[in-house]
């Protein structure tokens, strides 16, 4: 992924959007109703990265990047929960 380092000492960050980052939150930078900059945590950052640098290469992002193992243990717990409807289920273009 193509990016530049500035130091900090050239950006002048509000207080509140400093301890947003550091709880993890999202930033966003509004100009005129709008956003123009997304700011995120360091470590957050790094578990998007890799997605990113895909999309800008335009290929796709495999649905295992996207969910993490609760998240599939969820779906399974769901499909179980769901009485079997969601397998015998025919599509309606059968």
């Amino acid at each position: 992924m193509d990016s530049i380092d500035v130091p900090a000492s050239a950006v002048r960050i509000a207080p509140e959007a400093r301890r947003a980052l550091a709880a993890h939150r999202v930033v966003e930078i509004t100009s005129h109703g709008s956003t123009s900059i997304v700011m995120l945590h360091p470590d957050d950052f790094a578990g998007v990265r890799p997605m990113l640098q895909r999309q800008q290469l335009g290929l796709p992002v495999p649905i295992e990047d996207l969910l993490d193992d609760d998240d599939f243990s969820l779906l399974a717990d769901l499909r179980a929960d769901d009485g079997g409807v969601g397998v015998t289920t025919e599509p309606s273009w059968a």
